[in-house]
């Protein structure tokens, strides 16, 4: 069956089958790419989510590390670009740039998380490239020595096969004829049982669940009612996690909406009536429309208790709107405020 895309100016792609419309839309400030038509569907929802709610990797930090940090603690999100230098088989060096996953510091300590789909065997001289960048990025000068102090770092490969390793291992070897073993047990998405990731909080995780499903899918073998009990299972747990005050609203909303696009990503246009049943259900499918950032903002304005906040934030989604302003620097020349205009972008 042929799938046609018509686009509605500015916030939505509807995926049309002669009858029945799936609406994707992205929001007033396109935060995040349409999934279906990325290069790289599983490290944009990643990077979506680190870039978003950082504090999602709390929980995943305190299970792969053994850490007991709360959600409360203050987590920074350090730069990830770099340049690695790598020697070649040649002799030559090969100088390339590298952007990490996330490259986090929590409690005085550094961490690094990659997001891996596939096996590579790059991936540990590109693991220590990684370690080494966040390491002299921390360095400490003190009583004329320096401190590099390598971050603990964890590899999650949220697809797997028999071929994935289960542990990276960095040897590191000093002139002095020391040998010192670096290494870590790597993250298999298809390990982590459901039930853990709502035990542990590990909701960042959720996207990436559809993908032990993934050869079953395209093999059209997958039972749908079954992935559907696994769906509501997390959907539900969202919700009662919101309400409780565990998670904020918009972290439930990301992380569906996040989830739903890898739903339509797997199943691709071959079942779309399958993926729109597991969209439902998950219950992130709420078009996001410049509206609904307006009425969120108008709250996070009546929130701060500033009614001039509530015209400013307004004035800023108008703006946002229509495309006349893109960021905070923007918002800031039309005359709206420092404050609302971060906040209009952040929403």
């Amino acid at each position: 069956m042929k799938y046609k895309y018509k686009r509605i100016p500015q916030f939505s792609m509807v995926l049309n089958d002669g009858g029945v419309d799936y609406v994707t839309v992205n929001n007033v400030k396109e935060k995040y790419q349409y999934i279906e038509t990325s290069a790289h569907p599983f490290d944009d929802v990643f990077k979506s989510l680190k870039i978003e709610h950082i504090r999602l990797f709390i929980p995943l930090i305190n299970a792969f590390f053994g850490t007991k940090y709360s959600l409360d603690e203050n987590i920074e999100l350090l730069p990830s670009d770099g340049v690695a230098l790598t020697p070649a088989i040649d002799g030559t060096v090969n100088i390339k740039g590298r952007t990490l996953d996330m490259l986090a510091r929590i409690g005085g300590k550094t961490y690094i998380i990659e997001c891996q789909s596939y096996p590579d065997s790059s991936m540990v001289i590109r693991m220590a490239e990684y370690a080494l960048m966040g390491a002299l990025r921390n360095a400490k000068y003190e009583d004329g020595v320096y401190y590099i102090d390598l971050p603990r770092y964890a590899i999650v490969y949220v697809r797997s096969n028999s071929n994935t390793p289960r542990t990276t291992r960095i040897r590191v070897c000093f002139p002095s004829g020391e040998e010192v073993d670096y290494d870590s047990d790597n993250i298999i998405m298809k390990d982590i049982t459901k039930e853990e990731i709502v035990e542990r909080k590990m909701y960042a995780l959720v996207p990436f669940y559809i993908l032990r499903y993934e050869q079953d899918i395209k093999e059209g073998k997958a039972d749908i009612a079954t992935l559907e009990e696994e769906i509501r299972y997390f959907s539900e747990h969202l919700d009662r996690d919101t309400q409780a005050g565990m998670l904020e609203t918009i972290e439930n909303r990301d992380i569906k909406y996040l989830s739903n696009n890898l739903i339509r990503k797997v199943f691709g246009t071959n079942d779309v009536e399958s993926a729109e049943r597991l969209v439902n259900v998950m219950g992130g499918n709420v078009v996001w429309m410049p509206s609904i950032a307006e009425r969120e903002g108008r709250k996070e304005g009546e929130r701060i208790g500033e009614a001039r906040g509530i015209s400013q934030l307004a004035e800023a989604f108008r703006l946002l709107k229509y495309g006349e302003c893109t960021t905070v620097e923007d918002l800031v020349a039309k005359g709206i405020s420092l404050e609302a205009a971060e906040v209009a972008v952040r929403i």
